[in-house]
């Protein structure tokens, strides 16, 4: 075997409460990650070159710093190989967005390489690697739709979201850094929120954020922000008064109409 194709799809969080901040930097969380039908293609070759990523974002910066240059950095490191590999990346999650598309990218990297090599693995030794790469990388190694713990390490099996989603990317990068960031500024205590960093994002991003907040007043649309944003999404309904609302979208935002997935195609590798 010589190449492994295989999709690396989006999530979003129903629910995300941020608890205390741990002794290594990083934020206990509590949250539901949902799988959806919203894919980037991977495509592994084995090579006699040096580690090489290519991709249709053909960016210099997003190239460079893509986190699946950590990711073979780490497995490289675990196993002394030197694990020459061309690596085709097709983006269609948007990055910055809150739907773990670079976490998703990792996790069937580390998992589509380890058998690309007959690197021999076990799935908790990956975990390891996967938890010094990224918090959600964990999630998406495991497969299943869950309930996220800890800083993202620790799951517990969910129930599959049953209903198609709207998911809106207003063209806007958050870096998750610095929203936790933020948030550690923030006084959100007494704010009943679904998911914690909506204050963050409202303080900072108040004329998107009132986009979403006046749908449900004029359109009876109710958007959660998934992950630490920037993108939004709502239960799909099939009515005058969304066709009303798709018309409002700004040109330059994207949307999407997802289904909720119960397995992810990791699960194939």
């Amino acid at each position: 075997m010589k190449i492994i194709k295989t999709k690396c799809p989006a999530k979003i969080n129903l629910y995300l409460k941020v608890g205390n901040l741990r002794k290594d930097g990083l934020h206990n969380i509590r949250s539901r990650f949902q799988l959806v039908d919203l894919y980037d293609d991977l495509m592994i070759k084995k090579t006699n070159c040096d580690f090489l990523i290519k991709s249709n974002l053909n960016k210099k910066k997003f190239l460079q710093n893509n986190i699946l240059n950590l990711a073979h950095y780490h497995l490289t490191q675990e196993t002394g190989d030197n694990l020459r590999c061309e690596v085709s990346l097709k983006k269609n999650i948007p990055i910055g967005a809150g739907l773990g598309g670079g976490s998703s990218n990792a996790a069937s990297f580390l998992v589509a390489t380890n058998k690309l090599f007959k690197l021999g693995l076990s799935l908790g030794k990956l975990n390891k690697i996967a938890a010094k790469i990224g918090a959600d990388i964990p999630f998406f190694m495991h497969g299943k739709n869950a309930y996220v713990y800890g800083f993202g390490n620790q799951l517990a099996q969910s129930k599959n979201y049953n209903h198609k989603l709207l998911i809106i990317y207003p063209n806007l990068y958050l870096s998750t850094a610095m929203m936790f960031n933020e948030f550690d500024k923030a006084n959100i205590t007494k704010k009943n929120l679904k998911n914690d960093f909506m204050y963050v994002f409202e303080k900072n991003y108040s004329e998107v954020y009132s986009f979403f907040n006046d749908a449900n007043d004029k359109y009876g649309l109710e958007f959660l922000m998934s992950g630490t944003g920037s993108c939004f999404f709502t239960p799909w309904v099939r009515n005058e008064s969304t066709k009303l609302f798709l018309e409002k979208i700004p040109k330059k935002w994207r949307f999407f109409l997802v289904e909720p997935l119960q397995y992810s195609p990791i699960l194939n590798i």
